[in-house]
């Protein structure tokens, strides 16, 4: 991973990372938002196709919400909080909406059973269109979060801080990624 860092330079870092990982994340939100389109216009034959994509969708946002989640609590935020006050309430208000994130990814995993459950039957239409709904939510909720992050968060990175501040940064979130990395080895 350091090897990805360093030659990046301080402030093109952070814009890089944060483009890097917006880019997957909106690609597997496209992904999800056309299964869930074709799971409810589409024949049924083709329905076992497009569950199969949602979970796999699910399955990475909760994974990469995980990784997100860690690194910011960790290293990000508290740097922030202590380097750049002012963005305490864009903190705050971040962190309140991991808790909605949650709760909706749960309930959206419980529907997504549950139609693979009663794949078949009247309720199946009803089980699709809640799921519809609430992925669609999902993904205004984490477009919404990308944004609110790329505005307030990672511009106060490149911009708030001082030289020495986002070296000392930068130089935490390659220990941790490293410690991460071997972590999972």
């Amino acid at each position: 991973m350091k090897s990805k860092i360093v030659p990046l330079g301080q402030g093109r870092f952070f814009a890089q990372f944060l483009r890097n990982e917006k880019k997957v994340v909106l690609k597997n939100l496209d992904q999800l938002e056309k299964a869930l389109y074709s799971l409810q216009y589409e024949s049924k034959i083709s329905s076992s196709e497009h569950i199969k994509k949602a979970e796999e969708v699910m399955l990475f946002l909760k994974n990469k919400y995980t990784a997100h989640i860690k690194l910011d609590d960790r290293i990000i935020f508290p740097f922030l909080e202590k380097h750049v006050p002012r963005l305490t309430p864009i903190l705050l208000y971040l962190k309140a909406e991991r808790g909605e994130f949650q709760e909706e990814l749960k309930v959206f995993e419980k529907t997504l059973l549950e139609l693979k459950r009663d794949n078949k039957g009247a309720l199946r239409y009803g089980i699709i269109e809640r799921l519809k709904d609430k992925g669609i939510y999902l993904i205004c909720l984490i477009r919404s979060h990308i944004q609110l992050e790329e505005q307030g968060v990672y511009e106060s990175l490149t911009r708030g801080l001082k030289p020495a501040e986002r070296s000392d940064l930068l130089a935490q979130i390659i220990r941790y990624s490293s410690a991460v990395s071997l972590e999972k080895k």
